[in-house]
């Protein structure tokens, strides 16, 4: 009850009320998952990561399989550009989650900045498979410099060549 009355105030943008109220809970059941996600969500939204990702963390310790959880911690370690501990996070929501689009492109999204130009174009290559998205993936493909071919580590020109086809061919179908 508590909890829905968290989530309804953070749903409906009262962030104070919400903040309050996932607190009241954690002093009464410091292990809720959910509320610890929840109010790590509001306080990385004013930019307080020294309290979100420890907040993440006792939630993932309480349960490893928290898909959620993993994705919001491996968000912020990315913004952190601590890419490392980001791609752990991520790997382990696509075992979770192995169909989800969103783990792998977020995976993907990680590992081209850490220089894991191969791997991000594999990633990139299962989100298409899973849910084709041709601008979001011609914008990080720009970004990686795979349309020119002058990323570090570049794929070979018939890997890139190849990408450009298939992000063409889904672009035209629709």
């Amino acid at each position: 009850k508590q909890l829905a009355l968290a989530a309804e105030h953070h749903k409906t943008g009262r962030t104070e009320e919400a903040e309050r109220a996932y607190r009241d809970l954690l002093r009464v059941d410091p292990n809720n998952v959910d509320a610890l996600r929840l109010l790590a969500g509001i306080v990385a939204n004013r930019h307080d990561i020294d309290e979100a990702e420890p907040l993440l963390r006792k939630a993932i310790a309480s349960a490893p399989d928290f898909y959620l959880a993993l994705l919001d911690l491996g968000g912020i370690l990315h913004e952190q550009h601590r890419y490392a501990e980001a791609i752990e996070c991520f790997e382990r929501a696509v075992e979770l989650e192995p169909n989800s689009s969103r783990s792998h492109f977020m995976l993907a999204s990680t590992r081209a900045p850490a220089g894991q130009t191969y791997q991000a174009l594999d990633s990139y290559r299962r989100v298409l498979e899973l849910k084709p998205q041709p601008l979001r993936l011609i914008a990080r493909a720009l970004r990686l410099g795979l349309t020119t071919g002058k990323a570090t580590g570049a794929a070979p020109t018939s890997k890139l060549t190849s990408f450009r086809r298939r992000i063409s061919r889904q672009w035209n179908r629709r």
